[in-house]
């Protein structure tokens, strides 16, 4: 018999255990999406820059492009986890 299948006195502290964790790694999950979010709107800042620039080298259109897409892959993540931690927190 597993311990989540009996009904003696283990089960009632395994359920608070099991919240506590879940309250622990709620918290961790919003600390970390805005632990992200701080660097990414300095990046989105410093990519709208480069984009004003005119460019002094060829490359520095494919690198603004790259910069672009990888910006615009974190945020879709960040939103992910975002969504995450609040399906979490409900």
């Amino acid at each position: 018999m597993y311990p989540e299948d009996a009904d003696g006195p283990g089960k009632p502290e395994a359920q608070r255990a099991t919240v506590v964790l879940r309250a622990e790694d709620l918290l961790f999950l919003e600390r970390l999406d805005h632990d992200l979010r701080t660097p990414l709107g300095t990046l989105a800042a410093v990519l709208e820059l480069l984009r004003g620039e005119e460019p002094a080298q060829p490359a520095h259109a494919a690198a603004v492009a790259v910069f672009e897409r990888q910006l615009a892959r974190l945020h879709s993540l960040t939103e992910s986890l975002h969504d995450f931690s609040q399906r979490l927190g409900r």
